[in-house]
């Protein structure tokens, strides 16, 4: 049995089995040493002179949630296995990028973004409006930002935003009108979705954001209701929003997804107000994020990916 010591001293043991593809001699070493490219593998212990099927490793450690990457290998003897051999022409699939202690602390990153960094054409009514896709973010491709009011007299607007020059804005609220982001979680879990919201002093004052995983046919059961505050009100230590300072602590509301929202082509945020106002009354929305955490499989499905670019450029 050969063992080896991974980063963050998360200690694996792999069971060498009995194979015809490396000897566990200096072939298997130099083998092995080529992992600490990526990650720092310490080879301790001796190695009885068996074979060992590299297959056996990359099973094991994918098993434990490593992730993997092509290595260019010099060529080594596979008698028994030829078509592998001509088949994968010496590039050798390992898991060693990373281990699941390393993954499970992976940071989040941003899926999709809204900055708003353009203005809603001036004069826009309607009942719908498609603001666009996010301008930040992994996966920006298949992302929209719209609204749905009952009233096609609505108005959208682009007023100054929480310390960004635009916001998405309108008027005429009934109960169940929405703001709404569509956005892919391929790849990603752990969702949370944060966002930037105010009203005018007869704009609706609270909401329910909700989440759908298909198309808006069916909704989570467990919506978030939250109060809006009003830009400005005396009271409470705000300004009315602006193109320079960002008040982040009065304003921005975060909606952590469910498990069943995670790797999804699709999902649906929207933000829908609970209540009936004046038609003058406004709402306005601005920096709407959402981060997830890659999955434990993601990067290995890139791996993956760039062995088989490797492979059709040979």
């Amino acid at each position: 049995m050969g063992r080896f010591r991974i980063t963050r001293n998360l200690k694996v043991l792999f069971q060498l089995r009995r194979g015809t593809l490396y000897r566990t001699t200096q072939a298997a070493h130099a083998f092995l040493r080529k992992c600490s490219i990526l990650v720092r593998i310490a080879i301790s212990g001796g190695f009885s002179p068996k074979w060992v099927h590299p297959i056996d490793i990359l099973r094991t450690s994918l098993r434990l949630g490593l992730f993997a990457c092509v290595l260019s290998l010099p060529s080594f003897p596979l008698s028994p296995l030829k078509l592998l051999e001509n088949q994968m022409k010496n590039h050798f699939l390992i898991a060693a990028l990373a281990t699941t202690a390393i993954a499970t602390t992976a940071s989040a990153s941003l899926l999709a973004g809204w900055t708003m960094p353009t203005a809603v054409p001036s004069a826009t009514t309607g009942s719908n409006y498609n603001y666009g896709a996010a301008d930040l973010g992994d996966m920006i491709a298949g992302s929209m930002l719209s609204g749905s009011h009952a009233a096609a007299a609505t108005t959208w607007s682009s007023p100054a935003g929480n310390g960004s020059t635009y916001s998405l804005s309108s008027n005429n609220w009934a109960i169940g009108d929405y703001y709404q982001v569509a956005f892919s979680t391929v790849g990603a879990e752990s969702i949370v979705v944060s966002w930037d919201q105010t009203r005018s002093s007869t704009g609706p004052s609270t909401f329910s954001a909700n989440f759908s995983i298909d198309g808006g046919a069916t909704w989570s059961a467990a919506p978030l209701a939250y109060t809006v505050v009003q830009a400005g009100l005396a009271g409470t230590g705000t300004t009315s929003w602006n193109t320079v300072t960002n008040q982040a602590v009065f304003f921005t509301t975060s909606f952590t997804l469910d498990s069943s929202a995670n790797n999804r082509a699709s999902v649906l945020v929207r933000l829908s107000t609970t209540v009936t106002t004046s038609a003058a009354g406004t709402n306005r929305v601005d920096n709407i994020m959402v981060n997830g955490v890659p999955a434990p499989g993601a990067i290995a499905l890139l791996g993956l990916a760039g062995f088989v670019a490797r492979r059709r450029r040979n």
